[in-house]
């Protein structure tokens, strides 16, 4: 079901598309930490900001270069037939512009990410992973004998256990993974991503209308589809009710911040007694859970 692994072009891509910090998905920690080590010259600066003009060209939706690097094993280039020649070339010739730098990075840091990645294949094998994607399944009411790739990628070492993951296109996932401390988390992360995949499946929530929800229209760089989706996934994981006991979930502490890290206390507290349930019973989620979730959703907002 799950195919972990990881590739220098990867590593590469996700090096580059970081520091050009043009989108919410691009984490400050991990480019500031990056940049402590690199002479950005006006040269790369114009690179890195032509670069972001391309990404939101061709990454919004398509995915088209990053679903390239993250499966292409070897090159540390573009050579596909997706894009004209030169637009190939203009992005070839920017990114070789950070060979070096990344190199530098790589060479340090490929040996941790490596004993990363063979801790966390050992770690999937545990039943429990599979017993919670079966749940989930159940929960969400889809079918699925997708295969996910999921590929590991290593930001800076000294961010600490600040991680995470994208869930790209149809079983391609990506999941960040700075140190072995937070790979003990990152299982939970991966089924995170997963289950991102399997709620787009999920009829309920494909016909659900936003228009009359009163949560914001942005936040965080997320619409209201997105949000409704993205919350409804964490009340489970990777810290949701998958992930805690009833007494955690209870001691989670809420105040009247309007923030990510608060709404994902609020939601995973105040969802877990309804998720238990139905989980519990093997149902999955209907217009009587949604319901309770929208107003959950609605009341952190009011």
């Amino acid at each position: 079901m799950i195919n972990l692994k990881t590739s220098k072009p990867a590593n590469f891509f996700f090096f580059v598309y970081t520091l050009s910090n043009w989108h919410f998905t691009c984490r400050e920690e991990y480019r500031i930490a990056w940049l402590e080590g690199l002479d950005i010259t006006d040269e790369k600066q114009s690179a890195l900001d032509n670069l972001s003009q391309i990404f939101k060209k061709y990454e919004t939706e398509q995915k088209l270069l990053s679903t390239y690097f993250f499966t292409e094993p070897e090159r540390l280039y573009l050579e596909t037939d997706i894009l004209t020649k030169s637009e190939q070339k203009k992005i070839n010739s920017l990114l070789a512009l950070f060979a070096g730098d990344f190199e530098k990075f790589w060479n340090k840091e490929q040996d941790a990410l490596y004993r990363i990645l063979n801790w966390l294949k050992k770690e999937m094998r545990n039943g429990m992973y599979n017993d919670i994607y079966r749940k989930l399944l159940q929960f969400l009411g889809v079918r699925s004998d997708t295969a996910f790739d999921v590929i590991v990628l290593k930001p800076p070492s000294q961010v600490g256990n600040k991680g995470g993951g994208t869930a790209l296109s149809s079983g391609l996932i990506t999941i960040e993974i700075p140190t072995l401390a937070y790979a003990k988390q990152a299982g939970f992360v991966v089924l995170h991503e997963i289950a991102h995949m399997l709620a787009r499946k999920s009829d309920i929530l494909r016909n659900i209308n936003t228009r009359d929800l009163n949560i914001p229209e942005s936040f965080y760089g997320r619409g209201k589809e997105a949000l409704l989706e993205e919350f409804l996934i964490l009340s489970l994981l990777p810290r949701g009710y998958f992930n805690l006991s009833p007494q955690g979930a209870e001691a989670l502490i809420v105040t009247d911040r309007k923030d990510w890290l608060n709404l994902s206390n609020y939601i995973i507290k105040y969802m877990y007694k309804e998720n238990d349930n139905y989980i519990k019973l093997g149902a999955k989620i209907d217009t009587s859970y949604m319901r309770v979730y929208t107003k959950t959703l609605e009341q952190f907002f009011t």
